[in-house]
């Protein structure tokens, strides 16, 4: 955070549990998410246990079914078990208390490919209006780097795009600026009736990925050329 952009101070706007809203929005789940989906999970009753919630979540999303059979592993080479304190809890006691916050996980498909074809679609987006309006943005994962003077309009168009492209289920987003404490911005209003464009094009998302998931460049396969201007045309309905 001690970089600038054009000589300015910047600030990093992060989407909160991005790949989570965007499998709500994709399975049409009926409720919004929580603030912060893994605070609601009822085990976690300290910070750490939100960190350990976080990390068996991605675990999750990206497991085949929904349902790992064991801990991920950690890169410290400490067991998931000693780093948490989790005694001889194993992973299948923990689960359903995902489940019960975010039910959309259990028997889920991996849709590692989709999601983060999703997530880098909406950013896009979002630069690409930023860029139209002289505005520079830097994509970072699940983030924007953005200088400091620019985060009012970048707030805007960015909560705009998730709306846009995930109705009601849009995340929160966190804006960080160094020295100070991360400020927490809520979603745009949107009713939950909304149309969106991510549910127009889900049953054609979920279909390419369970056929075409050991593709590693997914613009050579002919799935993926039925399905963009698909999507391309959809998208005019709602941008």
């Amino acid at each position: 955070m001690c970089h600038t952009i054009d000589g300015e101070t910047v600030c990093e706007i992060d989407l909160k549990a991005s790949h989570v809203a965007i499998l709500a929005a994709l399975y049409e789940h009926p409720e919004r998410l929580p603030k912060d989906p893994y605070s609601a999970i009822s085990w976690v009753k300290t910070a750490s246990l939100r960190k350990a919630a976080k990390t068996l979540v991605q675990c999750i999303v990206h497991a085949d079914g929904g349902r790992p059979t064991r801990f991920p592993r950690q890169d410290d080479g400490i067991s998931f078990r000693e780093k948490y304190e989790l005694g001889n809890t194993n992973v299948e006691d923990m689960l359903p208390g995902v489940f019960e916050v975010m039910p959309f996980l259990d028997g889920s498909p991996c849709l590692t490919l989709t999601l983060q074809f999703i997530e880098s679609e909406i950013l896009v987006e979002a630069v690409r209006r930023l860029c139209c309006q002289d505005i520079p943005a830097l994509p970072i994962h699940d983030s924007l780097l953005v200088r400091r003077l620019d985060e009012y309009q970048v707030l805007r168009i960015l909560r705009r795009t998730l709306t846009n492209y995930l109705g009601f289920h849009a995340p929160w987003l966190d804006v960080s600026v160094a020295g100070r404490e991360p400020r927490m911005i809520e979603p745009l209003s949107c009713p939950e009736g909304a149309e969106y464009f991510l549910q127009e094009i889900s049953v054609d998302l979920v279909k390419y990925e369970k056929e075409d998931a050991s593709v590693i460049d997914p613009e050579d396969t002919e799935a993926s050329k039925e399905l963009s201007p698909k999507m391309a045309h959809t998208k005019e309905d709602f941008f």
